[in-house]
C-alpha cells in the first residue's frame, strides 16, 4: 500500500497528494478504535440501504483460512517457553545481536559444566541450544501471551510472531497458522459483516457470528439515523428477529445448533451426512 500511494494516480487524489509512509498503515491497522473502522464499513451499507439494495431476509455465513505471515514452523512449546523463564533467571536472554547471541552460548555452556550432575538442567540447557536464537527478550515479554493460550486452548505449542491464531487446515490441503475469517452476506451478495475468530473450525463460531450481526445492525441504525433519508428502522430490526441463517456441513455441531435453539434463531444448517452424499455424487 505504501508503494500504491506513490505510484497510483487515483490513491493521489484520494489523499490530496500525500504519500502515507508503512508506519502510518502500521499505526492504522494495530491503533484504530475496532468501532471507527466498522462505522466506515457500515457507512457503506447505510447508503446501499438508501438504494433499497438491503435485504435481511436470509443471511448466508462461511468461513475460510486467513494466513498470517509467519512461517508455520516458527512456534514455541510450552517447554520452551519454561526453559526462557529460567534463562531469564540466569540473566542469558539475548538482544538478538551476534555478540549477545555469543553471550548467552557461552554461558550457557558454563551452565552446562556447573550442572554436569543434573539431568533436568542439562536438558533444559540443551533444549535452548538447539533454538538460541528465540532467547531473546522480545520473545520473553510475550511469555505470559503463550502460556495463557496454551492453557485456554489445551495445546502445546503457539505461534511465535502471532500466538493468537491457531492451527488450520487450510484450502491448500495442509495444516498452517491462521485465523478462521467469517463472513455474513445477504442474498444479494452484499457483504453485511465479518470477523477473525481464533477458531480451528466452524463447528462454535455460531454465537460470534450472532453477536456480530446484532453489534453491527445497531451500529448501521444509530447511523441510518443520524446521516440518511430511509427511516425503517422498525422494519429492520423486525427482519433481523425473522431472518434466516443459512450455512453449510461445516456448522453442523451441537454447539452451533444448540445456542440457535436456545436462542430461538431461524436457521438452515446443512446436515454431514446429506454433505458427504451430495459432494460424493459430484466426484462420480
Amino acid at each position: 500500500m505504501e508503494v500504491e500511494c506513490k505510484k497510483n494516480r487515483f490513491l493521489l487524489i484520494a489523499t490530496c497528494g500525500l504519500k502515507p509512509s508503512r508506519n502510518s498503515f502500521a499505526n492504522f491497522l494495530n491503533k484504530s478504535d475496532a468501532k471507527v473502522i466498522k462505522k466506515v464499513f457500515v457507512a457503506t451499507l447505510v447508503l446501499l440501504n438508501d438504494l433499497h439494495f438491503l435485504d435481511f431476509v436470509k443471511l448466508f455465513v462461511d468461513g475460510t483460512d486467513m494466513l498470517v505471515r509467519a512461517s508455520r514452523y516458527y512456534k514455541i512449546t510450552k517447554k520452551e517457553v519454561n526453559a526462557l523463564i529460567q534463562v531469564n533467571k540466569w540473566d542469558l536472554l539475548h538482544e538478538n545481536t551476534p555478540q549477545s547471541i555469543n553471550r548467552t552460548i557461552n554461558g550457557l555452556k558454563e551452565k552446562l559444566e556447573i550442572h554436569k550432575d543434573d539431568e533436568e538442567v542439562r536438558k533444559t540447557i540443551n533444549l535452548v541450544l538447539k533454538r538460541v536464537k528465540i532467547y531473546n527478550s522480545r520473545i520473553y515479554e510475550k511469555k505470559d501471551i503463550y502460556l495463557n493460550i496454551m492453557d485456554e486452548r489445551n495445546v502445546d505449542n503457539v505461534s511465535i510472531s502471532f500466538p493468537s491464531t491457531c492451527w488450520i487446515k487450510t484450502k491448500r490441503g495442509i495444516y498452517d497458522f491462521a485465523f478462521n475469517l467469517q463472513e455474513i452476506m445477504t442474498e444479494n451478495h452484499i457483504i453485511l459483516t465479518g470477523m477473525l475468530l481464533s477458531e480451528s473450525n466452524d463447528r462454535k463460531t455460531i454465537k460470534y457470528v450472532l453477536n456480530d450481526i446484532y453489534e453491527t445492525i445497531k451500529v448501521f441504525i444509530e447511523m441510518q439515523k443520524e446521516f440518511r433519508e430511509r427511516r425503517n428502522y422498525n422494519e429492520i430490526q423486525r427482519r433481523i428477529r425473522e431472518h434466516i441463517l443459512i450455512a453449510d456441513s461445516g456448522y453442523f455441531s451441537t454447539e452451533n445448533l444448540h445456542y440457535l435453539f436456545i436462542n430461538k434463531i431461524n436457521a438452515l444448517v446443512m446436515p454431514k451426512k446429506l454433505s458427504e452424499a451430495h459432494n460424493n455424487k459430484l466426484r462420480q
